[in-house]
């Protein structure tokens, strides 16, 4: 039988190795809090990865008290209605996934829905990928420093 002693050891180094592999940074709710800045935006389908559109820009905000907003264009001139992607809400951290719950958006599908999204945080970089009938979406953030 296991005692106390050797549990807690076990617990500790169980905690311990799953920082490690996680890159040493947890998700959590505070370590996303912040400004986000768009490093990429990749579409993946059939193991080819291309660009969401040309000269994607993009922040993603996530709040203290739990809301969330994300905007990304892109400079492309063809339709420009098409090449925004906005939407804002509500988020909670959960076993490595951000889950947004929308409240506003750009398109009307969007609202009321629940985004799942699986995020893995390394450094200064949130990376945040969901499947749906386009592909993989793997979208790179890079956080932003303070402007206080």
């Amino acid at each position: 039988m296991i005692g106390i002693n050797n549990l807690f050891i076990l617990l500790f180094f169980s905690l311990f190795l799953s920082n490690c592999v996680s890159g040493g940074n947890a998700l959590n709710s505070n370590a996303v809090i912040g400004s986000w800045k768009l490093s990429s935006f990749k579409i993946k389908k059939n193991e080819l990865a291309k660009d969401w559109r040309s000269k994607a820009n993009g922040l993603l905000i996530y709040t203290k008290d739990g809301y969330m907003s994300v905007s990304i264009n892109s400079e492309e001139n063809d339709n420009w209605l098409d090449s925004i992607l906005f939407y804002a809400g509500t988020y909670q951290v959960n076993d490595g996934k951000i889950e947004h719950f929308v409240l506003n958006a750009s398109s009307k599908s969007r609202i009321g829905r629940n985004m799942v999204r699986e995020a893995t945080l390394n450094d200064k970089y949130l990376t945040l990928q969901a499947e749906g009938d386009f592909g993989e979406a793997i979208l790179v953030w890079e956080k932003q420093k303070s402007s206080q």
